[in-house]
């Protein structure tokens, strides 16, 4: 499952397919409860290149702060 804007709804569905051989590939599809809804976005040769292939929409705006960032002097 790749995750984008929401945490909670996954983006896409990264599947290895035929592993260890020279077919090997990763399916990459749209992410719905419904597997009937999903949709083929493409087979990648590489993880990195399915990954890529998942929009991510940048956020614009007032952000939040990750969870795991801690601004410079908030702990004296």
């Amino acid at each position: 499952m790749l995750i984008r804007n929401d945490p909670r709804v996954p983006a896409a569905v990264v599947r290895r397919m035929h592993a260890g051989t020279e077919l090997e590939h990763y399916r990459v599809v749209t992410f719905d409860i419904d597997p009937e809804n999903r949709r083929l976005v493409g087979r990648y040769r590489t993880l990195d290149a399915a990954d890529r292939a998942v929009r991510f929409e940048v956020p614009q705006g007032n952000i939040r702060a990750a969870l795991n960032y801690t601004p410079k002097g908030a702990w004296g």
